[in-house]
């Protein structure tokens, strides 16, 4: 069995690596374990550099465990390993492997190249809540329906069809996957309940075909090489 602990953002990512990649990945003899960032108290967000390093060191004191990071690139802080170059970068593609690779090099120059080889980088672009934009259909009927002069299906496939793919949906603060669809719902979408029950109704596989980064990372994970003591 290879065992991975997870760094989460936040709680929708700690409750979809429980609840859904879990499930997922188990046939696969990984047994996955999601901690949130962050000292007791002061779990969860603010994805700054130094309170990172702190978890990530205590995650890898188990010699028996790879540890991964499971970040939105919008949720880093703007100092954040790669953030700044990353910005630069034209395709989203070469932004996510920007931020690894300095994150990666970070880890390594903290831990160690011994520990860092038990360290899996991974950002999503843009955030959690473009993977959902894998099926609008199944975000209007979770969320729900209110009387408008179009439908919140229709809205949502409007959004989607605009980008390559669901992870496209863009880095900024006025139209962030988050922030469109708090726009179209309100307080009708809770992120950490109904997040995890779309995701969940959608599926690990489906989302994996269509966020192409997001599914190499399920790969990558699948992937990995039994440790030995």
């Amino acid at each position: 069995m290879i065992r991975i602990a997870i760094l989460c953002e936040g709680q929708t990512e700690e409750a979809f690596v429980n609840d859904l990649l879990s499930e997922a990945l188990l046939p696969h003899d990984i047994l996955l374990n999601a901690a949130l960032i962050g000292k007791p108290g002061q779990k969860g967000g603010h994805i700054e550099e130094q309170r990172m390093l702190r978890d990530l060191k205590n995650l890898l004191n188990d010699k028996t465990s790879y540890c991964a990071t499971f970040f939105d690139f919008y949720g880093t802080d703007s100092d954040f390993p790669g953030k700044r170059e990353a910005k630069l970068k034209s395709s989203i593609r070469e932004k996510r492997d920007c931020v690894c690779e300095k994150l990666k090099e970070k880890v390594i120059a903290a831990l160690g190249d011994h520990i860092a080889r038990r360290f899996i980088p991974y950002v999503q672009m843009y955030e959690f809540e473009g993977l959902l934009f894998t099926s609008p259909e199944i975000m209007a009927d979770t969320i729900g329906e209110e009387s408008t002069s179009k439908s919140l299906l229709d809205e949502l496939l409007k959004i989607r069809k605009q980008f390559e793919t669901p992870e496209h949906i863009n880095n900024n603060p006025e139209t962030a996957p988050s922030k469109r669809i708090k726009k179209l719902c309100g307080g009708r979408y809770n992120k950490v309940t109904q997040g995890t029950i779309i995701s969940n109704k959608i599926g690990v596989s489906t989302i994996a075909q269509e966020c192409k980064l997001f599914g190499e990372w399920i790969e990558t994970l699948k992937s990995l090489p039994s440790l030995t003591p």
